[in-house]
């Protein structure tokens, strides 16, 4: 009986590490974007402890990272109900509706887990941002600047500041604030680039592509995703020598990636290099619509440079024909193409060309939205 009393807290403590072990590899395995093995791990822990906290946190922040909203707040009302003094699950649940757009439940959320840790940055930054989604700028300030002051290397808060500046129009205060960030992580692209744009708000396109130029420098050419952001801001700004390097880089990396190609047939209409735009386009697949609409819209901008205002047309109308979104003023006019006399095509295709650029900037934009939403996903901060 005395060795059987020795024998079981040895397997207990056993136990514990186990527990802790498979935390572990379950909060690494995360990190490492592995969620369904991160699942399993945590899963394994509330099998053997179902009041395991730690263990209710992943799994919720395994689901937020997924996307799977409603999963996730219910494993954190689990760890809350376990331990209500906690600060954490308010903050991941913060953390969680505010991804949705859910301000009020969120921002009521972050107070609370601001209430049981008054200097708890991350909490004090996503308040912040809640604020500024619900356009209570001047209200945001407070807590970024809180947050900065308990973790001055955090850049989040002062990104948000900067927008706030620049909302109400102080555009100084908010470009020393991105300059700032940039400071601190001179590979922060969408400081660069936001910064690049401020600078050509003021007039000033020297410190815009100098700007530009030195981002370019400190990204990575490997982190392609940043990299072609950056190289569209050159397109935009007109710095097409250096807009056709970032996008020839990327086509050199990546050879099949249909958007860098179109990037940069785009910047070779733009800088006049039509003959090499027009083999670029000619050589793209169109088995994917969404690539066909860019491919016919490109190559109707080309014919127009030309002056081939038959072709332009008729590429202008294919584009049309891929867009279900697109108006009724524009579908009337693919419709008119056949029946254009000789002397019309200049006319029709001047037409076609504003109100496409509208529609596919438009595009571009809810592209670049759901980009945006993933990208917040993935940079999400490590909480462990």
């Amino acid at each position: 009986m005395n060795q059987t009393s020795q024998w079981e807290p040895a397997i207990r403590r056993v136990g514990n590490d186990n527990g802790k072990e498979r935390l572990k590899k379950g909060k690494t395995l995360m990190r490492q974007k592995h969620y369904d093995e991160a699942l399993l791990e945590f899963s394994a822990i509330l099998e053997n402890n179902p009041d395991s906290f730690d263990a209710l946190l992943g799994i919720g922040s395994v689901y937020m990272k997924q996307n799977q909203i409603q999963e996730a707040l219910s494993y954190f009302a689990q760890a809350r109900a376990l331990d209500p003094l906690q600060p954490k699950p308010y903050l991941l649940e913060g953390l969680t509706l505010a991804r949705q757009a859910q301000f009020d439940a969120a921002e009521q959320a972050l107070r609370t887990a601001l209430s049981l840790s008054p200097g708890l940055s991350r909490a004090l930054a996503a308040l912040g941002e809640v604020l500024v989604g619900k356009q209570r700028y001047e209200e945001a300030l407070m807590p970024l600047r809180e947050a900065l002051r308990h973790n001055p290397q955090q850049t989040a808060p002062r990104w948000l500041m900067a927008r706030i500046y620049a909302e109400r129009g102080d555009l100084d205060k908010a470009i020393a604030e991105l300059q700032t960030v940039l400071e601190i992580d001179p590979e922060h692209a969408r400081a660069g680039g936001q910064l690049a744009r401020w600078h050509m708000q003021r007039g000033d396109r020297a410190a815009a592509v100098n700007v530009l130029q030195q981002t370019l420098e400190h990204v990575p050419k490997e982190d392609s995703t940043r990299y072609q952001q950056l190289g569209r801001l050159a397109l935009e700004l007109e710095c097409y020598a250096l807009a056709e390097t970032v996008f020839q880089e990327i086509v050199k990396r990546h050879p099949r990636r249909m958007t860098a190609q179109l990037d940069l047939a785009e910047t070779l209409i733009r800088s006049a290099h039509l003959d090499r735009a027009e083999a670029l386009l000619k050589k793209l697949s169109l088995k994917n619509r969404d690539a066909a609409v860019w491919v016919h819209k490109l190559l109707g901008d080309l014919y127009f440079q030309r002056q081939q205002f038959r072709l332009a047309a008729e590429q202008y109308r294919a584009a049309v024909l891929g867009l279900p979104e697109a108006s009724s003023e524009l579908r009337a006019l693919g419709e008119a193409v056949d029946q254009a006399h000789l002397s019309d095509w200049q006319p029709q295709a001047a037409a076609f060309q504003p109100l496409l650029d509208n529609v596919m900037a438009m595009q571009r934009v809810r592209l670049r939205e759901e980009r945006a939403q993933r990208r917040l996903a993935r940079q999400e901060e490590d909480l462990e």
